[in-house]
């Protein structure tokens, strides 16, 4: 309505101004306000149902929008209480899996350590059998070579005893070894 009435003072100057000195000629101001209403009455009647319908049309349109963007605003706000759900258990969850991690590493240290015991008793057993064969090999050697020098010491005995007139005695007894 506003637009109408500044529209029709604008007319009123338009027409002052061009008048010029003679005045406000009324013919043409009555001319022109009635072409004015005319033409609004005009528009009015063949421009109101389109108008409305177009106006109706876009209203309802507006209010579908602010409707999906409503929907969409409490999705929107349905997902942040989530997201902030997960941010808050986050820490639980890092905390859990850091647990999970430590207790998987000490399950694995100690398994290494009982693995590790179980070689060094392995290896203990097996440096023991190795010593007492070195122990039973020497102790075996020792006791031929103390066999040997008893031989030897007793042919020399035995051929001191002897007169040098038998050395066919002697050389048999020298030959003569006991085997061990």
């Amino acid at each position: 309505m506003k637009l109408y009435i500044y529209t029709l003072v604008t007319m009123l100057l338009t027409t002052s101004l061009y008048a010029g000195k003679g005045g406000i000629d009324w013919n043409i101001l009555g001319g022109s306000i009635f072409n004015f209403v005319l033409f609004l009455i005009i528009i009015i009647f063949f421009a109101k149902k389109p108008i409305k319908e177009a106006l109706k049309k876009r209203k309802e349109n507006m209010e579908t929008e602010i409707n999906k963007y409503k929907i969409e605003k409490e999705n929107a706000e349905v997902k942040l209480k989530e997201y902030e759900e997960k941010l808050s258990s986050i820490d639980l969850t890092i905390a859990e899996i850091k647990l999970g991690y430590e207790e998987a590493f000490v399950l694995k240290r100690d398994a290494l350590n009982k693995k590790n015991k179980e070689d060094i008793k392995r290896l203990e057993l097996n440096y023991e059998r190795e010593l007492e064969a070195r122990v039973q090999s020497l102790h075996n050697e020792l006791k031929t070579e103390l066999m040997d020098n008893a031989i030897e010491l007793a042919q020399n005995l035995i051929v001191e005893k002897f007169d040098k007139d038998s050395k066919a005695e002697v050389e048999f007894i020298k030959n003569f070894k006991i085997e061990s």
